[in-house]
């Protein structure tokens, strides 16, 4: 789908990995012998793929699948659709703690299920695995019942989520539909569309898979990736008076003074206005370009407080929309956000989207 044009994840087969590697030792300790056997027989010998994120022979990050046809998922041999993805092993290293690759590796599972049309994600996972289940539940999984893996000391929990609406939907708001559903969305008349602007500092940092660095000498160099950049859940801080901007809204940002287009958009979580500086860090949590000193340097410019906005990417559109098809439709070029007309969205913005809209 072409929505990690400078992505640092790379799809290889698990005969590429080495299973020896200290990567794979916190996986012996809970599975014990059982997991190297699993790994050669399963993954090896049958010709599962995965998405890694390393840089030489060190491995970071691992997410290891396979696609399931008609195969229950838990110990009450529930199926929920024809057609699943199942994440077979979840990882990141130690050493890559605290910068978001769990996000990075999740918003490609994503990317592969839309790719290859597969509605359902699930994955089992210890109970112990607090950090990987809030992850998982901020990004609309939920349990589906437990299952005893062979080997395993205990039963582990497992975690399904819909990429596409089925059932009920239909009843859910924009702002519930997108939780339950990410990354597909809502896009009707109840929706607002916005157009941020971004200076392109922050949007390099922000939008790293599609930034001028990205593509430098450096620009797969780990020690250079940041939370914000590797963050499916963003947040943008602006002094903005504008106050209509709601959960489940479609936010899509415009790169001035360079490029003078669109190419990532996201979808609201939530939008909140404080004049309060330790509110702002509590809202924003280490997802914004923004350091410490720049937000009190903005808090002191405005006395109405900073808008500060919670937002999940959704992606990246090719081509971009450029200024001119925005004057064609008669949208001013955004010195601070402005919302976008439908009559314009449904020209030239829904039709080049890459996640499904509903």
């Amino acid at each position: 789908m072409g929505n990690t044009r400078g992505s640092l994840i790379k799809e290889i087969s698990c005969s590429n990995l080495d299973v020896n590697d200290s990567f794979f030792d916190s996986l012996r300790d809970n599975y014990g012998p059982e997991f190297d056997r699993w790994f050669k027989e399963k993954c090896v010998d049958g010709g599962r793929n995965a998405l890694v994120i390393r840089e030489g022979e060190n491995l970071y990050g691992l997410c290891i699948f396979k696609v399931e046809h008609n195969e229950p998922i838990n110990s009450d041999g529930d199926i929920p659709c024809e057609i699943a993805l199942k994440i077979c092993t979840f990882k990141v290293s130690d050493e890559a703690r605290g910068v978001k690759f769990g996000e990075r590796l999740l918003r490609s599972v994503f990317e592969k299920c839309y790719s290859e049309v597969i509605p359902f994600i699930y994955l089992t996972t210890g109970s112990i695995q607090e950090s990987l289940i809030k992850l998982l539940e901020e990004f609309g999984f939920h349990q589906y019942g437990t299952i005893k893996s062979r080997g395993a000391k205990i039963a582990d929990c497992v975690f399904g989520k819909w990429i596409t609406p089925h059932h009920d939907s239909h009843i859910l708001d924009k702002d519930m539909f997108a939780r339950e559903f990410f990354p597909s969305y809502k896009d009707d008349s109840t929706v607002g569309k916005f157009l941020v602007p971004i200076q392109p500092e922050w949007h390099e940092k922000l939008f790293p898979d599609i930034s001028d660095f990205r593509h430098s000498l450096f620009g797969q160099t780990l020690q250079f990736q940041a939370s914000e950049g590797n963050a499916i859940r963003k947040a943008y801080v602006c002094k903005s008076s504008i106050n209509r901007i709601m959960s489940g809204d479609l936010l899509f940002f415009y790169r001035s003074r360079d490029r003078h287009s669109v190419e990532a958009y996201g979808v609201v979580r939530t939008c909140a206005r404080t004049k309060d500086f330790c509110t702002v860090l509590k809202l924003i949590k280490g997802r914004t370009v923004y350091t410490d000193s720049d937000l009190r340097a903005l808090m002191g410019e405005v006395d109405h407080g900073l808008l500060v906005i919670s937002f999940d990417l959704l992606g990246y559109i090719h081509p971009p929309i450029d200024v001119n098809d925005m004057k064609r439709y008669g949208i001013t070029i955004p010195q601070s956000i402005v919302r976008i007309g439908e009559s314009a969205y449904m020209n030239i913005f829904r039709q080049k989207q890459l996640w499904q809209q509903y």
